[in-house]
């Protein structure tokens, strides 16, 4: 039956020395302890005798010993160190009030007992490969992004914007020989947005669990590196031209590959910017860069047909396409922006407000400056 294979495995098990060793008084054969029981003395070194068994004919079990260490066991039941030498050993004498003769001397051992490491067997036809132990910075961004998903409660919310006006004003200064890149008009919105609305330009102060309002408008943006992801800042973006901020964000991101920044220009900020939309990301959400309170994550764009009133057109609809109304049609590159903000800070309707204000600027650059030659700066 299966309990007599079990007794007969629990036997041969007690030739080892070890687990002779640990069968002490109150339980003299292997019969009156489980193989799991066993396992646990051996693994936490401790005495048999400490404990109380509760199965058939008065076995332990692995069950009696985890319940009884949650109620608490005697320091005494650790086992006491065993000489190494069975020369030295000594046998066991009964208490002096017991009738029962002295217990038989027990083998012993050393009180040092190494759990053997388990090691895997190789896979037949795997490919070779090597372990790679993480950098400092990716150490440090899984901790800081692993406390932010945790503490900070997310929640995202999403906004269609038409940069037809960008893509064209882009294309004028391309003429004149200023290149600028879409991120830069990001980050210049972004800023303008949160100078408007100041009360959104905040930090969370993870030790008093309060928020403080930012002073200035620092723009972080992500910049992937050998090492990791890291945010260099632009300062004062809201007050730097277009191409201001574009020189600035070009050097900066040349400075973090060449693991030249300094820790003020990459510390702190007020609103992170991490943009995909180069690789080919339509949409995704990131994680809140702490102690900021909000982070835009910015996907690719793509050009939609749409009528004068922005509905998109059904190419997949029953009725007919009447291509005599063709001057109605126009054809907007929309990029999706995910504002993702931490839910003590930032309500849902500020975040809304946000975005909407957000795409005011981004649908129309002339609205970026009071005066169009700040613009380009």
């Amino acid at each position: 039956s299966q309990d007599k294979e079990m007794f007969r495995f629990a036997r041969s098990i007690t030739k080892h020395p070890t687990i002779s060793a640990l069968l002490q008084r109150g339980y003299s054969t292997a019969e009156q302890i489980s193989p799991g029981a066993l396992h646990t003395l051996s693994a936490r070194k401790l005495q048999a005798s400490a404990f109380q068994g509760t199965g058939k004919r008065g076995m332990l079990l692995k069950s009696d010993i985890i319940e009884q260490l949650e109620k608490g066991v005697p320091t005494q039941s650790k086992t006491q160190p065993l000489s190494s030498s069975p020369s030295a050993s000594k046998p066991i004498t009964p208490k002096p009030a017991s009738p029962k003769p002295a217990a038989p001397a027990q083998v012993a051992v050393s009180s040092q007992i190494e759990k053997p490491k388990q090691q895997l067997p190789p896979i037949m036809g795997a490919p070779e490969y090597h372990d790679e132990q993480l950098s400092t910075m990716r150490e440090v961004i899984a901790e800081r992004l692993s406390w932010s998903k945790k503490n900070m409660p997310h929640f995202y919310i999403s906004q269609k914007c038409n940069l037809n006006s960008i893509s064209k004003f882009r294309n004028l200064l391309r003429e004149t020989g200023v290149k600028v890149s879409v991120n830069d008009f990001i980050i210049k919105a972004a800023a303008l947005t949160l100078r408007e609305m100041p009360h959104l330009n905040l930090s969370w102060d993870p030790n008093t669990n309060t928020y403080s309002k930012n002073s200035t408008i620092d723009i972080s943006v992500a910049v992937a590196t050998d090492s990791g992801l890291i945010t260099p800042i632009v300062k004062n973006a809201d007050a730097q031209g277009i191409a201001s901020i574009s020189e600035t964000a070009k050097e900066l991101a040349l400075k973090a590959r060449d693991n030249k920044l300094q820790p003020d220009e990459f510390m702190g900020g007020s609103f992170t910017i991490s943009n995909l939309g180069m690789f080919g990301v339509s949409y995704f959400t990131a994680v809140i860069n702490p102690p900021q309170c909000m982070l835009m994550s910015v996907g690719a764009s793509s050009k939609k047909v749409v009528d004068k009133l922005s509905e998109p057109i059904d190419f997949f609809s029953e009725d007919p396409i009447d291509l005599e109304k063709k001057e109605e049609i126009e054809i907007h590159e929309e990029g999706i922006f995910t504002l993702n903000c931490d839910a003590r800070a930032i309500s849902p309707e500020d975040a809304s407000q946000f975005l909407k204000k957000f795409k005011f600027y981004m649908e129309d650059v002339s609205r970026f400056a009071l005066q169009f030659s700040q613009l380009i700066q």
